[in-house]
């Protein structure tokens, strides 16, 4: 009877390796996925661009991208800083997007996916 429960054990250990071992295969496969960084250039116009322009900027999602638009149904943005007096748009923020920001002219902003090396 001790044999049977030796053997027993043995599987047991043996099937947990076994299921160890094919999750860090698992694992190893992800880590080899190719990894993208996001690369932003050019500059929005705030007074026109779309939702879907707006949140290319580094820091603006979806909830400023709309009071964006919110704010400037009622305002125009006479210049950048002027995104300031929007709720949420401190100066942290502020100096972060103002390179990609403009209140004129067409929106050249693109948003490139680019490999990890």
């Amino acid at each position: 009877m001790k044999n049977f429960g030796i053997l027993k054990s043995k599987t047991a250990i043996i099937a947990l390796l076994t299921a160890v071992f094919s999750l860090a295969g698992i694992s190893g496969a992800n880590a080899a996925k190719k990894k993208y960084r996001y690369e932003v250039s050019g500059k929005v116009n705030i007074n026109t661009a779309p939702i879907s322009k707006l949140k290319y900027i580094p820091g603006i999602g979806k909830k400023k991208a709309v009071s964006i638009i919110n704010y400037r149904k009622k305002h125009r943005f006479s210049s950048i800083s002027d995104i300031r007096k929007i709720r949420g748009f401190g100066r942290k923020l502020y100096n972060k997007i103002s390179r990609f920001l403009k209140t004129t002219g067409e929106s050249t902003i693109v948003k490139r996916r680019i490999p990890k090396a």
